[in-house]
């Protein structure tokens, strides 16, 4: 047998509790979230991700020339028009 349990709110208390989840709502819905790539360059790790290759395979790809890089200090950045020409250039393999 199943107890039932039945609990009473006030209706301000219900009010307020409404209210509240408008305005998380409202706050939620105005976050602008970025879903589009607006940068000439994305990370070699997000490269790596995107066309899902592992690092040798990547460092071999840099080594022969085959993708254009930039490096800034430690980091490696890829250009993100290279993602496509991965994919079209049938000599990438």
């Amino acid at each position: 047998m199943t107890n039932l349990v039945i609990s009473v709110i006030p209706p301000e208390e219900w009010k307020q509790f409404n209210d509240n989840q408008k305005k998380i709502l409202d706050l939620l819905s105005n976050l602008s979230i970025k879903t589009d790539v607006s940068s000439p360059y994305i990370t070699a790790n997000e490269f790596m991700d995107i066309v899902r290759i592992r690092r040798p395979k990547f460092d071999k790809l840099v080594a022969t020339k085959m993708i254009e890089t930039l490096k800034k200090g430690r980091k490696i950045y890829v250009k993100s028009s290279e993602v496509s020409r991965y994919f079209n250039d049938l000599s990438m393999e």
